[in-house]
């Protein structure tokens, strides 16, 4: 028999996840010369604009996708 279905909990991830997943991305050496990451922002606590802003203030560069997906290099 099945379990009772669970109720919906989004967990959206804070910035410290998103530092963690890029420090691991951009800190490892790759045959890539121009490492990248990309992210959907409807998985994240903060806005697009917030997003952008923090990874161009830090030294990243983006391209916004779509309304949600970002590519940072």
């Amino acid at each position: 028999m099945l379990s009772p279905k669970p109720e919906s909990k989004i967990t959206l991830k804070t910035w410290k996840e998103l530092d963690d997943t890029l420090q691991h991305i951009f800190k490892k050496e790759t045959k890539v010369s121009k490492p990248s990451a990309t992210f959907d922002i409807n998985e994240y606590e903060m806005t697009v604009e917030e997003f952008i802003s923090e990874a161009k203030k830090q030294g990243y560069t983006v391209e916004k996708i779509d309304n949600s997906v970002i590519t940072l290099t």
